[in-house]
C-alpha cells in the first residue's frame, strides 16, 4: 500500500477506524510519514485479514493480539491462531497473514541508504554488490525477512545469512524458505520477501486507499 500521496484530512478519517492503542502509539510519534506508517500498517493487516479470513480483526471482540516468547505477536481469534508480518519503506506498507504457519515480510526501497553493510553482508556479498547496485536491497530485504520470522530482528547476525538459489524468485536459508519479488512504485524499484517455514503459494494483492475504507 502506498501512503505517499495520503494527505492529513485522509490520515484523520481513517485513524478513527484504528484500535484505542495503535492510535496512543500514533500520537507519541513526531513525523507525518511515521504516523501514516503506524496508522495505515495496522489498517492494512485488518484488511488483509478481513479479505482472506473474513475476520475484522480489530473490532471483533473475540480477537486478541498476543506474543510469542520472542516477543513476535501474534492474532488469536477464538481458538484459532493467524500469524502475520509488517513491513515499510519509502512509504510503501505491506503485510502477510497466514493461518498455517508463522511468517516474515519485509520490503525495501532502492532509494533507500544502507548503513553498516558490514553488520548485514558477507565480504563476498559486499564485493558482488559493487558489481550489481540492486542485489544489496535484495539480500538485505531477504534477510530482513528471515530475522522477522524467527524473532530475533536486530539481534540475528545478518552476515551469517547465505541462501542457496532453488528457483528464480525463491531461495533457501537452513530450513526457511525465501520467496522474493521486486516490484515498482512511481517509477521506484522495492524488493518486497515473505519468509516461512515450508514451501508456500504466495497470493499478491496490492490495496488502495479507498480498498479499505469502511
Amino acid at each position: 500500500m502506498n501512503t505517499n500521496n495520503i494527505k492529513m484530512v485522509e490520515f484523520i478519517e481513517f485513524k478513527r477506524n484504528c484500535s484505542a492503542d495503535r492510535v496512543k502509539k500514533s500520537n507519541k510519534l513526531v513525523r507525518f510519514k511515521s504516523k501514516k506508517e503506524c496508522v495505515f500498517g495496522e489498517l492494512l493487516t485488518d484488511f488483509a485479514f478481513n479479505k482472506q479470513y473474513y475476520i475484522k480483526a480489530i473490532i471483533n471482540k473475540d480477537y486478541f493480539l498476543l506474543k510469542n516468547s520472542l516477543g513476535k505477536p501474534f492474532i488469536q481469534f477464538r481458538n484459532e491462531r493467524f500469524w502475520y508480518s509488517l513491513s515499510h519503506s519509502g512509504g510503501i506498507i505491506s503485510t502477510c497473514v497466514n493461518e498455517f504457519f508463522d511468517v516474515g515480510i519485509d520490503i525495501q526501497s532502492t532509494r533507500t541508504n544502507i548503513k553498516n553493510s558490514h553488520y548485514i553482508f558477507s565480504n563476498l556479498e559486499i564485493k558482488d554488490n559493487i558489481e550489481n547496485k540492486f542485489n544489496k536491497f535484495k539480500l538485505w530485504s531477504m534477510k530482513e525477512a528471515v530475522s522477522k520470522l524467527t524473532g530475533q530482528g536486530l539481534k540475528m547476525n545478518f552476515e551469517k545469512i547465505n541462501f542457496s538459489k532453488i528457483d528464480n524468485d525463491l531461495y533457501l536459508f537452513k530450513n526457511i524458505y525465501v520467496k522474493t519479488k521486486c516490484i515498482c512504485f512511481n517509477s521506484v524499484p522495492y524488493f518486497l520477501s515473505i519468509a516461512t517455514y515450508s514451501v508456500h503459494k504466495v497470493k499478491y494483492l496490492e490495496v488502495k486507499l479507498e480498498d479499505i475504507r469502511t
